[in-house]
C-alpha cells in the first residue's frame, strides 16, 4: 500500500488536470505514479518538461532499454513494470529483449553499451571509470551522447525515487512472462 495518499483525477490540483487528461490519453489509464507526480504542479509540470525534452535524444528502443537498466538498478518495481508495458507495447520489443534489457544487456551491440553504461552511473554514483567512458566509446557514442545517456538516467532516477519513497502501488497491465 502506498505511503503517501494519492489523489484522483478529481482532487489533484486543478493546474494537473489537463496534462493528468494528456497523459492518460496516451497511456490509456491514469497511473499511479502520474497521480503521485501531480500532488506537486510544479513536480508534474517539470517531469513533463523533463519527459518531451529527453524523448528526442537517441532512439526509443535505446531510450527503453536505458529505462529498464536503471529502474532495475535502483529497485524500482513500479517503473520496472512501467517500463516493460510501455516497451513491450509502443515498440513491440521482445519479451527476451526486455529481460535483457533490465540486466543493462541487450542483443543490439551498441544499445547494450548504452544499457550498460546507464547502469554503471547508477552503480558507480556518476562516478563511472575511464574503461566505462571507453567501452560506450567503442560502441560508438559521441561525447555528447554520453552526456544523453547520463541525463536520461537521472530524469528515470527522478522517478524511481519518488516511486521507491511513496512506495506506489503497481497499477500496469503485466507483461507476462518478464
Amino acid at each position: 500500500m502506498a505511503r503517501i495518499e494519492l489523489p484522483t483525477r478529481d482532487q489533484a490540483p486543478a493546474e494537473t488536470r489537463e496534462i493528468l487528461d494528456e497523459m492518460e490519453q496516451r497511456l490509456g489509464f491514469l497511473s499511479n505514479g502520474l497521480r503521485l507526480l501531480s500532488m506537486s504542479p510544479r513536480v508534474l509540470q517539470a517531469y513533463v518538461d523533463l519527459q518531451t525534452t529527453m524523448s528526442h535524444v537517441l532512439d526509443a528502443k535505446t531510450r527503453e532499454a536505458v529505462a529498464l537498466a536503471v529502474s532495475m538498478a535502483n529497485g524500482c518495481k513500479y517503473c520496472v513494470a512501467n517500463h516493460c508495458f510501455i516497451t513491450h507495447s509502443n515498440s513491440q520489443t521482445a519479451r527476451d529483449e526486455i529481460s535483457l534489457n533490465l540486466e543493462g544487456k541487450s542483443s543490439d551491440p551498441k544499445r547494450a553499451a548504452a544499457a550498460a553504461f546507464a547502469k554503471r552511473v547508477i552503480d558507480t554514483h556518476g562516478k563511472v571509470s575511464d574503461v566505462d567512458l571507453a567501452a560506450v566509446r567503442a560502441a560508438g557514442y559521441a561525447d555528447a551522447q554520453i552526456v544523453e545517456l547520463t541525463a536520461l538516467t537521472a530524469r528515470y532516477t527522478l522517478t524511481n525515487f519518488l516511486n521507491n519513497m511513496a512506495d506506489v502501488e503497481i497499477d500496469i497491465p503485466a507483461v507476462s512472462s518478464v
